[in-house]
């Protein structure tokens, strides 16, 4: 069984958007990570975030999968 880290994964796609062209959001998606007080925070921040990028056309494929299953992942642990 493999364990998906949530934070991980959003520092990738923070590394990615930020390539991409998109540096005010992987600052947030960070800022996010580093000072949010709960993990339940942090999940609706991240998701918050992210989600307009799933349709914004700058964003790579690869890209909008990772932050899809980011995204998913997230509302998964929020329905536990």
């Amino acid at each position: 069984m493999t364990t998906y880290d949530h934070y991980d994964q959003a520092k990738q796609i923070a590394e990615r958007i930020e390539r991409e062209g998109f540096p005010e959001k992987a600052q947030n998606v960070r800022y996010a990570i580093e000072n949010g007080k709960s993990g339940t925070e942090i999940f609706m921040q991240l998701r918050f975030y992210l989600s307009p990028l799933l349709d914004e056309e700058r964003v790579d494929s690869f890209t909008k999968e990772k932050i899809g299953t980011l995204i998913e992942k997230i509302n998964e642990a929020l329905t536990r």
